[in-house]
């Protein structure tokens, strides 16, 4: 199977396609280059999937190396997906680890990580996955604010 069948049965809506993320996932190498079609289809397919399909999808995007006109979109994604306690802590560690990876591109940006890492984002994750945030800030230079 290739790797754009990959894509489009991963980006798909059925009860499988989340697999199929999984599967694409664990074939790419770090840093991969995918094609501008497929960063667009995986940013506009994320939404409306389930948590886990979500975080299948941010793997992906995490280990890919995206062209900078994507970083934006890219950025508010993660973004929501973070700011939104409802959704599983695996998910939002996940969109979190996106967001430093951008802000260590842009390092102007780790200011607006540390108002992200308050109390309030913090509670609602699980004890393993907010420890996770403290080393991933501790490794990357950011501060918590409280």
């Amino acid at each position: 199977m290739k790797i754009n069948e990959k894509f489009t049965l991963a980006l798909e809506n059925h009860k499988e396609s989340w697999k199929y993320a999984w599967k694409l996932n664990k074939e790419l190498e770090i840093n991969t280059e995918i094609s501008d079609l497929n960063l667009e289809q995986l940013l506009e397919g994320i939404k409306g999937k389930g948590d886990g399909h979500q975080r299948e999808i941010l793997k992906i995007l995490l280990k890919s190396s995206f062209n900078e006109r994507y970083l934006t979109p890219l950025f508010d994604l993660s973004l929501d997906i973070w700011l939104n306690i409802k959704k599983k802590s695996s998910l939002r560690i996940t969109a979190y680890q996106i967001l430093i990876k951008i802000t260590n591109r842009y390092p102007s940006l780790k200011n607006e990580l540390e108002i992200l890492t308050n109390n309030s984002h913090l509670n609602s994750l699980s004890k393993g996955i907010k420890k996770s945030v403290f080393k991933l800030n501790q490794k990357n230079k950011i501060q918590f604010l409280n």
